[in-house]
C-alpha cells in the first residue's frame, strides 16, 4: 500500500489522507479497517518522529486507528493474534486504549471465518 510507504517515509499527512479515504465509505471487508488502522498508527509514528510537537495530531491519529480497529471488530474481525504481531501497529502498541481494545477482542472468543 502506498499509504504505508508514505508513513514509513515520514509523510504522515499523506498516509492519513489515504487511510481516511479507505474508510470514508464503510467498506464491506473488515480487513480494510485493519489496513486503515495500520496507516493511522504509522502516521502517528511518523508524526512523532518529525518532532512530535503536535500532540493533538498524534492523539488524533491514535484515536482514528482505534476507531478503525473497533469498526473491524464490530464487523467480525476477531484475529487478535494478528493485531498483537502486526508491526505496523507498533506506534500505538503501548497506548492504554489499544491494550484495552485488544482485551475486548480476546473476550469475544469468536473466530474469524
Amino acid at each position: 500500500f502506498l499509504m504505508l510507504a508514505l508513513a514509513r517515509c515520514g509523510d504522515h499527512a499523506g498516509a492519513a489522507t489515504i487511510a481516511e479515504a479507505l474508510v470514508a465509505k464503510p467498506p464491506k471487508d473488515e480487513a480494510i479497517y485493519i489496513q486503515a488502522a495500520c496507516g493511522f498508527a504509522l502516521a502517528c509514528g511518523a508524526a512523532r518522529a518529525a518532532g512530535g510537537s503536535d500532540a493533538a495530531l498524534v492523539d488524533h491519529y491514535i484515536e482514528r486507528a482505534l476507531e478503525c480497529l473497533r469498526a473491524a471488530k464490530n464487523r467480525g474481525w476477531a484475529d487478535v493474534a494478528s493485531l498483537e504481531k502486526d508491526t505496523d501497529l507498533e506506534p500505538i502498541r503501548n497506548d492504554p486504549a489499544f491494550q484495552a481494545l485488544l482485551g475486548e477482542f480476546q473476550r469475544t472468543g469468536e473466530k474469524r471465518p
